[in-house]
């Protein structure tokens, strides 16, 4: 009987603690942002910006990149320092062709994309919207662009927002 009691006080603890909120997690402050994509100083003719902050469980922040002037504007965006990736290639008219690069390209921005729609779900959030119809001309960027971790684009947000930001890529 003691051992029933024991495991059974045992299996109540182990989900209490299931239940609790990760030890150091905690909610990111968000803000809005807006700003321009330029491309050896000149705006990115569309595409799409996300903003991620690494080591947490916040939601990434994205949004479509104004194919006339290159600006875009996130509604909810991680504040603090954040990685960002721009991704232009749903604008490749030769996308889905079966080149090795348009499918390791491909298959890395949808691995991105899961990633951070399970990450939103778990958190309550929406799924990063997609495109139908993507607007603006494709422009050759370096894949590291398309990727958080590579990208080498660092900002910081700051907690009341910015309406100036400037993010400045390399053709080559």
């Amino acid at each position: 009987m003691q051992q029933i009691i024991r495991f059974s006080l045992v299996a109540m603890a182990l989900g209490l603690i299931g239940a609790l909120p990760a030890c150091g997690e905690r909610q990111v402050p968000r803000a809005s942002v807006s700003g321009t994509v330029m491309v050896d100083g000149k705006p990115l003719t569309g595409g799409q910006i996300m903003v991620y902050r690494e080591n947490t469980n916040a939601n990434p922040g994205s949004a479509t990149i104004n194919a006339k002037d290159g600006t875009f504007a996130i509604e909810s965006c991680p504040t603090g320092e954040v990685s960002v990736a721009i991704d232009n290639s749903m604008l490749d008219p030769n996308r889905g062709k079966g080149s090795m690069v348009t499918q390791k390209s491909n298959a890395m921005m949808a691995k991105q994309k899961e990633m951070m729609n399970k990450q939103a779900k778990s958190q309550g959030g929406a799924s990063i919207p997609t495109q139908e119809k993507p607007e603006g001309t494709y422009i050759s960027l370096p894949e590291k662009y398309r990727d958080f971790s590579a990208s080498g684009i660092k900002l910081t947000i700051p907690a009341s927002g910015s309406k100036d930001l400037k993010v400045e890529l390399k053709s080559k």
